[in-house]
């Protein structure tokens, strides 16, 4: 691996780190506003920003991924694709419980919203 493509892909492990800090705060803040102070309507609108935010992100992320090496590209392309889709179809539905589930992994026995976390481990197995 090259200096430029190493710099390219530590680079975009930084970008992909701020998301998840980001998505994180989301989910935090939202799960405070319902549990601990009771506001529905703060719950619903930062899953409604979150789920705005994760539409985004193919857009966002663009000029970061263009100097990536190809296979991680794709990958990191394919995986922030499939985040903004799922977001889109609960945007679509206008349905906070599916905007409020976006970020959590298809098995069912987890509690906690960790799969844009799991998305970035997997990228980082691949570089």
């Amino acid at each position: 691996m090259d200096t430029e493509t190493k710099a390219a892909d530590l680079a975009l492990f930084a970008f992909l780190e701020k998301i998840g800090a980001r998505l994180r705060r989301y989910e935090e803040e939202a799960a405070e506003s319902l549990h601990l102070y009771g506001n529905e309507e703060r719950y619903r609108a930062l899953h409604r920003e979150k789920t705005a935010f994760l539409i985004s992100l193919p857009d966002m992320a663009q000029t970061v991924l263009d100097p990536v090496a190809p296979e991680l590209r794709k990958e990191a392309e394919g995986g922030l694709n499939q985040f903004a889709f799922a977001a889109r179809r609960a945007k679509e539905k206008d349905s906070v419980f599916y905007m409020s589930v976006l970020l959590f992994p298809d098995d069912e026995n987890r509690k906690e919203p960790v799969a844009f976390d799991e998305f970035i481990e997997y990228l980082e197995k691949l570089a």
